[in-house]
């Protein structure tokens, strides 16, 4: 299954160091998979995409930066409003996530089925930064 935040499956990128293997060039790659040189490289190299890993980690926000608090707390109700799925993703997501204690229902339904409709795909939000 391929994973909403990335742009290939598992199977394109063994596909892709294939197609590296037997010679093919970067850019007729990603030409195939109709992904930039960049993405291509980056699923290719793996000396390349750990750098990359290790420089994004760097990326890192001062605890309590309120700012940026307040910034993304505006973007999610904006979200919310203009659609309702998003949030009930979130509420299911963050019942998942509760660590404190065990929940049995979330939005009127409970767990199982909860994690079968977030697991479904019917509530993600298309991401504004890629192409339909």
């Amino acid at each position: 299954m391929k994973d909403k935040r990335y742009k290939v499956s598992q199977s394109d990128i063994h596909n892709m160091r294939r197609m590296r293997s037997l010679g093919l060039s970067y850019q007729r790659i990603a030409d195939s998979f109709s992904v930039s040189y960049g993405t291509a490289y980056y699923w290719i190299n793996d000396q390349y995409r750990k750098e990359k890993r290790a420089k994004n980690a760097l990326r890192t926000y001062a605890p309590g930066d309120k700012d940026r608090i307040r910034r993304d707390m505006a973007k999610r109700r904006e979200n919310f409003k203009n659609n309702p799925d998003v949030k009930l993703r979130h509420s299911i997501q963050s019942a998942i996530n509760e660590k404190r204690l065990t929940r049995k229902s979330v939005a009127g339904m409970n767990m199982p089925d909860a994690e079968k409709l977030l697991k479904s795909g019917k509530l993600q939000q298309q991401n504004s930064k890629m192409e339909d």
